[in-house]
């Protein structure tokens, strides 16, 4: 297992805490492109896709609602490829 798929599981065992630095990691591993971030509000964009994901931010933490939508648009991209 590499050192970023242990990232990846311990982040979906676990959606509290996660850092932006990580989930960012996380979603580009999986194609998405940070595309502007303004602000608190940043927008990851699929580079294929170009489905678009809005991750809000309060100091470098993410809260587990916007880990676990981000989660849920890449399985969701990865059934796709199915």
């Amino acid at each position: 297992m590499t050192k970023k798929s242990k990232r990846e599981e311990r982040i979906r065992n676990n959606p509290k805490g996660v850092s932006f630095d990580d989930l960012r990691g996380i979603l580009e591993n999986h194609g998405f492109e940070l595309d502007h971030g303004e602000g608190s509000h940043n927008v990851f964009i699929h580079e294929k896709t170009r489905k678009s994901l809005t991750i809000p931010k309060s100091g470098n933490e993410v809260k587990p609602v916007y880990v676990k939508q981000a989660l849920a648009a890449i399985d969701e991209l990865e059934d796709e490829d199915d």
